[in-house]
């Protein structure tokens, strides 16, 4: 299996530097890993701020997102997560826009060296009129071999 991880660590490297010179215009997410442990209570944090805007840009992009979550593992295969999301569009005042309430759930867990699969889906519920109700979903697919991983 030792001889498998420079092909994947030069996979990796080639997608990583080829997916960063093309221009994106996207707000940061989190990458939700396949590790989940039956009582294991996690908090969570995730700030970014972003700079740089065009003066031709809309007011409704985003200069500051934030999150709080609070994840419980209720199974080894199972996790159950609470979210609170803000954002400040660019000129104005940050605002509480929506609660997520999230599940991540194993169908394989990932071995040493392998693939491991599952599934998330979030629901949303809007906080104010400038948020949206919405879920998201979708599948989880992960590459390791032995400290290294690749999340899809």
């Amino acid at each position: 299996m030792a001889a498998k991880s420079p092909t994947l660590l030069a996979a990796t490297l080639i997608i990583c530097f080829g997916a960063g010179f093309a221009p994106v215009r996207a707000q940061t997410f989190d990458v939700k890993q396949l590790e989940v442990k039956r009582g294991e209570l996690e908090f969570g944090s995730s700030n970014t701020v972003h700079s740089g805007f065009p003066s031709s840009r809309e007011s409704d992009v985003n200069r500051g997102a934030y999150e709080a979550s609070l994840d419980y593992g209720a199974t080894d295969w199972l996790r159950l997560s609470g979210v609170g999301k803000t954002a400040q569009a660019v000129g104005k005042d940050l605002k509480f826009n929506t609660v997520s309430l999230e599940a991540l759930a194993v169908i394989r867990p990932t071995p040493t060296y392998g693939i491991g699969l599952g599934w998330f889906q979030s629901i949303d519920v809007a906080m104010n009129g400038d948020a949206t109700n919405s879920t998201q979903f979708g599948a989880i697919v992960q590459f390791k071999a032995d400290k290294l991983a690749l999340t899809f």
